[in-house]
């Protein structure tokens, strides 16, 4: 018995995670759109299933290669990372939706940033927040999520932050100080969103930069992990695919 037919085999099988590992396999044969075509009719239900789900997983790697090119443009921002994995994960949403409700919470037209005070003020006026607490469920790490509730991860919120300011033609920059993801702007202050936006002044060498593919690598990460805790097995397989690619192109 061919590799692939004896995949297919224990796909039909009750135990989920022996079905997750023949998945995975699956997805790294090269003829993995063939086989999703040859079974996708199938009379048996739970075979049937997964291979829906399987199909699911693999449009969403295909769309992996446009993240790769949004991180490496340097026109896109963090934010625009973090945007196009949240639509390969969640299908239902698309950019143009997260974009304006990304407007309605943080584009006031009237409003110009001009000291590090003043976008703070400005950032706790929209009422996002950082919530540690929310961090160990999938939702604080998809930007549509924290947009409809105003509460993330201290990650997807710096990155809303730093949009936010480029909306505003203030310039920062994320980062990492003492552990903490943080902005940090033109006058070398450090914003800490995770800590209600506290303002500190950091000497040389505590704040770190961090590019877009180690912030969208974090994300994944994140991503991966709450999406077992939260036995999301399609967000698992495809986050680690993904977290995959990226780790790799970086090499």
């Amino acid at each position: 018995m061919a590799v692939q037919d004896q995949l297919i085999e224990i796909l039909k099988q009750e135990d989920e995670e022996k079905a997750s590992l023949a998945m995975k396999a699956l997805l790294e044969l090269p003829n993995v759109s063939d086989i999703i075509a040859r079974h996708e009719d199938t009379d048996n239900p739970l075979l049937r299933r997964r291979i829906q789900q399987l199909a699911s997983i693999f449009n969403r790697l295909c769309l992996g290669a446009t993240l790769e090119n949004v991180i490496r443009n340097n026109e896109h921002t963090a934010w625009d990372v973090f945007c196009q994995i949240n639509v390969i994960l969640d299908r239902q949403t698309s950019l143009v939706q997260i974009n304006d409700l990304m407007m309605s919470v943080v584009c006031y037209d009237r409003f110009r940033c001009r000291t590090t005070e003043q976008f703070v003020d400005f950032m706790k006026e929209t009422g996002v927040l950082v919530d540690h607490t929310e961090e160990r469920y999938l939702t604080a790490f998809l930007p549509s999520d924290v947009l409809f509730s105003r509460i993330g991860s201290s990650l997807v919120v710096t990155a809303l932050a730093q949009q936010a300011a480029r909306l505003h033609n203030y310039r920062t920059t994320i980062g990492c100080y003492q552990d903490e993801i943080c902005l940090r702007d033109s006058s070398f202050n450090v914003i800490l969103p995770g800590r209600d936006w506290t303002i500190v002044h950091p000497v040389v060498g505590e704040f770190e930069e961090l590019d877009k593919r180690n912030l969208a690598v974090r994300l994944l990460s994140n991503i991966f992990t709450s999406s077992i805790l939260e036995q999301l097995h399609t967000i698992t397989f495809t986050s680690s695919s993904l977290l995959s690619r990226v780790l790799g192109a970086s090499g």
